[in-house]
């Protein structure tokens, strides 16, 4: 007796049909993904006299993603996150590859900030510090590391948003 493996399985059949089911489904979301392109929202925050060029997360999609994964931001750039309400929000460093400020802000006025945070590269992410603002905040600027001294920003400055 020769054994075919594969050839009488009657569950051969679903399970082919199954792979290329899911293959397809992948193809037409990455399809959808390129062609409908995410394209992030962009502004100008003024604090501290300088204009820095934001990408706006105001989605719980973009605020997950926020400046994870990339390798760098300039000198005079940031991303902007904006809440529907006043809340104490935490942010960690989860995928981060580069150290940043963290600029805590209510009512368009600096309460706060982080200075230089290290991107914790290698930590586990149970063990990541979890950063909060000193009091409720319902907008949050990072950029580059150590921009806040370079600009003098001080509690109480006023953000601008173009």
């Amino acid at each position: 007796n020769r054994i075919m493996v594969g050839v009488h399985n009657p569950l051969f059949p679903r399970w082919r049909s199954a792979v290329g089911l899911l293959a397809i489904v992948i193809i037409v979301g990455v399809a959808f993904s390129i062609i409908s392109g995410y394209v992030p929202k962009r502004a100008q925050a003024i604090v501290g006299g300088q204009i820095i060029s934001v990408e706006v997360a105001d989605t719980p999609e973009s605020q997950a993603r926020g400046l994870s994964f990339r390798r760098s931001i300039g000198a005079n750039e940031g991303m902007f996150f904006v809440f529907d309400s006043p809340g104490n929000y935490g942010f960690w460093m989860k995928d981060m590859k580069f150290p940043i400020d963290i600029i805590w802000i209510n009512n368009d006025r600096v309460v706060g900030f982080e200075k230089n945070i290290d991107p914790q590269i290698g930590i586990r992410i149970e063990d990541l510090k979890i950063y909060y603002p000193p009091s409720e905040v319902d907008k949050v600027l990072e950029i580059q590391a150590g921009k806040v001294i370079a600009l003098r920003i001080s509690v109480g400055d006023s953000v601008e948003i173009r």
